[in-house]
């Protein structure tokens, strides 16, 4: 698994990140720090320890959960995000698959207070 292009990478003041188009052909990202970054689609993610801090994610709750059984030991097509963090960045056209309880807290702590 690669997850080098992103890895690391500090993005700040209102930036654009197509998560698609920068990780094509990637497995994902980790280590990654995200500040005041519009994150738009489209495109599936999955958290992996990852921070979300005063994060906005643009549409319903049910439109954004792409359920994943714990039994599945696999998931394939989302772009995996290991150990990032995001704070005050809209996501936009973005899926998050994982566990139904486990994306719904994720995205409950995600939102601005």
């Amino acid at each position: 698994m690669t997850l080098d292009r992103l890895s690391g990478m500090v993005r700040t003041k209102r930036q654009t990140l197509y998560i698609g188009r920068e990780l094509a052909g990637q497995q994902g990202a980790a280590g990654a720090s995200f500040t005041d970054v519009d994150v738009i689609g489209p495109a599936v993610v999955y958290f992996d320890g990852c921070r979300l801090t005063d994060c906005h994610f643009e549409g319903a709750v049910d439109e954004l959960i792409w359920d994943v059984p714990e039994s599945r030991p696999v998931v394939r097509g989302a772009i995996l995000l290991r150990d990032c963090t995001f704070t005050r960045c809209n996501f936009i056209d973005v899926g998050v698959a994982g566990g139904h309880d486990d994306v719904m807290r994720l995205l409950q702590a995600a939102a601005p207070v």
